[in-house]
């Protein structure tokens, strides 16, 4: 696999206000925000468009509230272990839409 070094120009403060905001926005449950500061974080960090950011982060938010609902009290192991295996399997989507749209920006 050939590295191709990427420059991506992006202010640290800014970024660092959007993934902190994420975590207030999560805390008092407003839900659109988080979506929408997350995926500000993505484009920042990675160069990446808006479009394709916001859909990454809803795949690792849906793999987030599979972690959660495997968490969740009173539900057999099995139901858990399938919330489980299913957060797994959206996560590796995730990072395998995050390499590919990464490789499309180079």
């Amino acid at each position: 696999m050939k590295k191709i070094k990427k420059e991506i120009d992006f202010d640290p403060e800014e970024v660092g206000k959007a993934e902190f905001g994420w975590y207030k926005a999560h805390h008092v449950k407003d839900y659109d925000e988080v979506k929408r500061l997350m995926a500000l974080v993505c484009q920042k960090q990675f160069g990446l468009k808006p479009e394709v950011a916001r859909e990454i982060i809803l795949v690792k938010i849906a793999a987030a509230q599979e972690h959660d609902l495997a968490e969740k009290e009173g539900i057999s192991k099995e139901e858990s272990e399938k919330h489980w295996d299913n957060g797994e399997r959206l996560m590796f989507k995730h990072f395998e839409m995050l390499k590919k749209a990464i490789d499309e920006t180079e």
